[in-house]
Parts: C-alpha cells; sequence; structure tokens
C-alpha cells in the first residue's frame, strides 16, 4: 500500500504502508493500522487522514501534525545572537578592537538593549559562562591585573 502525504505548499511524499494488522509509524507521527485506502488532506498544519476499510467498517482518524508556532521573536534573538557572536570573535584579536569587545563584556550597564547583560538576559544565557569562555571571568582579569603590578613594580636593570 502507498500512503500519500501532501502539505499546503503542493509538495507530494509517498510512504510505504506495512501489511493490514500491522502498526506503522509514519514520518508524521500518526499511528495508523488496517489500512486499505489512504487519503489525506493537509491545511495549516493539520493532517486529516480518511482510512477505509470496505463499506461496512469505515473509520476516520484525525491527527495532528507536531506543529511548531511562528516564534514572532526569533528574528530579534538571531540578532542578538550575532551581536554576541561578532563580540566573541572581535575578543579573540588583537589591538583597539580587542579593547572594545572586552569592554562590551566587562561593562555592567543593563540598560541598553545591546549591553551585554542585557542580550544575556534576553537570550536566556549566564554571562558567567561566557565570560570564562572568553577568559574575561572576574578571577582571570583580577589575576591579569595583578600580574601587570607586579611588572610595573619591577626595576629596569
Amino acid at each position: 500500500m502507498i500512503f500519500l502525504k501532501s502539505n499546503f505548499f503542493a509538495e507530494k511524499e509517498i510512504y510505504r504502508i506495512k501489511p493490514q494488522g500491522e502498526f506503522v509509524d509514519t514520518p508524521s507521527g500518526v499511528l495508523m493500522t488496517r489500512l486499505r485506502e489512504v487519503e489525506c488532506r493537509a491545511s495549516y498544519g493539520t493532517r486529516m487522514i480518511v482510512m477505509k476499510k470496505n463499506t461496512e467498517d469505515t473509520a476516520i482518524y484525525i491527527a495532528y501534525d507536531d506543529h511548531q508556532a511562528f516564534d514572532p521573536a526569533r528574528p530579534e534573538r538571531e540578532l542578538l545572537r550575532a551581536v554576541l557572536m561578532s563580540a566573541l570573535s572581535d575578543v579573540k584579536k588583537s589591538g583597539g578592537i580587542h579593547e572594545e569587545a572586552r569592554q562590551f563584556f566587562l561593562s555592567e550597564e543593563d540598560d541598553y538593549i545591546f549591553s551585554f547583560r542585557s542580550i544575556c538576559f534576553f537570550l536566556n544565557v549566564d554571562p558567567s559562562k561566557i565570560l570564562v569562555l572568553t577568559g574575561l571571568s572576574e578571577e582571570e582579569i583580577k589575576e591579569q591585573e595583578n600580574s601587570r603590578h607586579q611588572f610595573d613594580d619591577m626595576p629596569l636593570s
């Protein structure tokens, strides 16, 4: 037997269905058994499957596909991810770009929408983990500052 899957984009895919009496897990997640004819109608994430055994015993099953709702905040999150990824790549560079990225990560400001703290808040990311990954955690910064002061205090000979 053949299972014809169609959606509202007019794409058609054909799947084989096992013989009568066997359970079949189709790609859409619908469990079917004892099929003779299958007719599929799809509309906006809902698929109606009509299964006919014979004229005396007709079974109609309605199954819903796993539907992922459109997230209207997705473009904004992608933009915030891009800003964060750009800053992560800039912190690896040297010179003025590195210092600007370092200031971005170490800034305590959270009022500005593109500040490091607010981006982490909107993306549900722990800022301390990112700081550790970039090597800018508070402990490492203190160690770097201490090592700088030690070298500044050393006499030149």
